[in-house]
């Protein structure tokens, strides 16, 4: 159980929602197994219930999970979650539900992976008149270590939100990011990021290097370059490294104990 009133004002950050009072109920199990292809299985339920100080009921949903790791230590998961009801901007929305499947592993000492699906219903929340729609998403990221002073990690994020009778979509795309770094040392460590997001259309770079030789002290140094063009340009006509907006940045911390 959590509540947190109207007036309630956190010290340090901020809290994104208050006005509630949360009951959540747990439970699981869990049983280990001593086998080459099936090393855990688990199963659990969540329910969540919210209202308001005036008691009026927020949300009420249901999330069912089902897991099993296997052989190169890769846990396989799926999740369905049953929102019965939630009141978004003083309008009910009711008995609408996702799946998850979520696949994570790691094969080598060298190689990471992650991925997952989530399809069903979602509200468009951005929307002037929110509305439910059909949802669609998808993320897979690999993180690829070369040796001990390399590491590459790709990653593909897609996801969708179209109307329940398919006239139209409330948003429809995907981010597309490469992070690599290059550790010269334990101190010191040279990162480069490049995205392109369909949203918005931007293609976009970082640079940073890193200095951080103790727990106390930090030292950054690096920029960002961003472009902004009609990316469905004809293939002779597209340049990625066409820059129209940049921003150069350098930060060092010490922390200093009374």
């Amino acid at each position: 159980y959590k509540s947190i009133s109207a007036n309630f004002r956190s010290d340090l950050g901020f809290v994104p929602n208050n006005n509630k009072k949360s009951f959540t109920l747990f439970q699981g199990y869990e049983k280990i197994f001593d086998k080459k292809y099936l090393k855990n299985f688990a199963l659990s339920f969540t329910g969540d219930l919210s209202h308001n100080f005036n008691n009026d009921l927020k949300y009420r949903g249901l999330e069912l999970e089902f897991g099993v790791t296997t052989i190169g230590k890769t846990n396989i998961s799926y999740t369905y979650l049953i929102n019965s009801f939630r009141n978004y901007l003083g309008v009910n929305y009711k008995n609408y539900s996702n799946s998850t499947l979520t696949v994570m592993g790691s094969p080598s000492k060298n190689l990471t992976f992650f991925t997952k699906a989530t399809f069903g219903k979602e509200i468009a929340f951005n929307e002037d008149i929110p509305e439910i729609g059909k949802e669609s998403s998808f993320v897979l990221s690999l993180n690829y270590k070369l040796g001990n002073n390399i590491s590459l990690n790709p990653s593909l994020r897609f996801s969708s939100l179209r109307k329940t009778d398919d006239s139209e979509f409330f948003y429809n795309g995907y981010i597309s990011r490469l992070s690599s770094r290059y550790q010269f040392n334990n101190d010191l460590s040279l990162r480069l990021i490049s995205e392109y997001n369909k949203f918005t259309d931007t293609f976009y770079i970082q640079p940073l290097l890193e200095w951080n030789p103790n727990p106390s002290t930090i030292f950054y140094i690096g920029g960002n370059q961003s472009s902004i063009n009609d990316f469905d340009l004809q293939p002779e006509d597209f340049n990625p490294f066409r820059i129209n907006r940049s921003q150069f940045f350098i930060k060092f911390q010490y922390l200093i104990g009374i």
